[in-house]
């Protein structure tokens, strides 16, 4: 096991040891060839338990630094109460959701379909983040579904100025959006029609399998798809076609790499946001769960345990053998 620290600038401390002891050793060197001349007697013996001491008082100080560096190794399991469940509806608002292949355009349409699915929802916490170069969090969790409907009202590409689609960028930001406390089931509603031209949304659902957020990708256009012009410049003369179509191949391969109950649903399909719903509806309304998550065992009172009792030793230690050598 790997062990990570809190506060590991403290561990630098530990480089004082070295020095220390070599300091000691060129003292004790230094005493020793006085009482060599002196007394006329071999010192080593003498000097021993000072030796002795020394090596407990530095293995002390380690395991002080040690504890001020707050290592934490292993885990342990604990219970986590959840209750309820909460939503962060993540939309895609590039310039490849502006064609038309589903009506109006697909940016109307995933508005649309995330608008119905919201007021749906019942006394579930939603908020939502937008995905374009980069994402962005644009209202945070809240019962207030008219500030949602709001939202969603008035998408459009200008609300990030960042070029390109990083979908990534979107699901990262829901990820963030998601209280720290939140102990609740947590879902994240993507809609998308899987253009992306910078990141990996394979990584980005990967984390969020990992982070227990379920992620659920609605697919919005076809795989016939339709032309767009993939220059934003405004001069006429300057126009660079290309078609975009629904990437269902990546969005599938997301959504099972999140893993758990995350799935893709295509937009189109009959039935397809009763899925939704009933998946969502399940999660809001089940009773309290009791489950467990690892999180990193402190090792903190044992360092500062063991740095006391080295440092007892070497106090004990050294006084008894000086004792035998007084005797003697």
């Amino acid at each position: 096991m790997i062990p990570v620290f809190d506060h590991p600038r403290w561990l630098s401390l530990a480089l004082a040891i070295p020095p220390a002891y070599a300091f000691f050793r060129y003292r004790l060197a230094r005493l020793g060839s006085g009482v060599s001349r002196l007394a006329g007697t071999d010192p080593k013996a003498l000097f021993a338990p000072m030796r002795l001491r020394a090596a407990w008082f530095a293995a002390s100080w380690l395991f002080l630094v040690l504890a001020l560096a707050g290592p934490r190794i292993g885990t342990r399991l604990v219970p986590v109460r959840e209750e309820g469940a909460s939503v962060m509806i993540t939309i895609d608002i590039s310039r490849s959701m502006t064609v038309s292949d589903v009506l109006p355009d697909r940016l109307t349409y995933a508005a649309r379909y995330a608008s119905l699915l919201s007021a749906r929802l019942g006394p579930v916490a939603c908020g939502v983040t937008l995905a374009k170069g980069t994402g962005a969090l644009s209202v945070p969790m809240t019962l207030d579904r008219q500030a949602v409907s709001d939202l969603l009202d008035s998408l459009s590409p200008a609300l990030l100025t960042s070029p390109g689609t990083s979908l990534a960028a979107g699901v990262r930001a829901a990820l963030a959006a998601f209280p720290p406390s939140d102990a609740s089931s947590r879902t994240i509603l993507l809609f998308t029609d899987g253009d992306e031209t910078s990141g990996s949304l394979v990584d980005a659902a990967r984390e969020a399998g990992r982070a227990g957020v379920t992620l659920l990708i609605i697919g919005i256009g076809t795989a016939q798809g339709a032309s767009i012009d993939a220059d934003p410049d405004p001069d006429p003369g300057r126009v660079d076609l290309r078609t975009t179509v629904l990437r269902e191949d990546l969005l599938l391969a997301a959504a099972e790499a999140a893993g758990g109950k995350s799935a893709y649903v295509n937009a189109a399909d009959s039935g397809s946001a009763l899925r939704v719903l009933d998946y969502l509806g399940s999660s809001a309304t089940r009773g309290p769960e009791l489950r467990y998550s690892e999180e990193p065992v402190s090792r903190y009172p044992e360092c500062v345990f063991f740095s006391i009792a080295f440092l007892g030793v070497g106090l004990v230690t050294g006084g008894v053998a000086w004792r035998k050598k007084e005797a003697s």
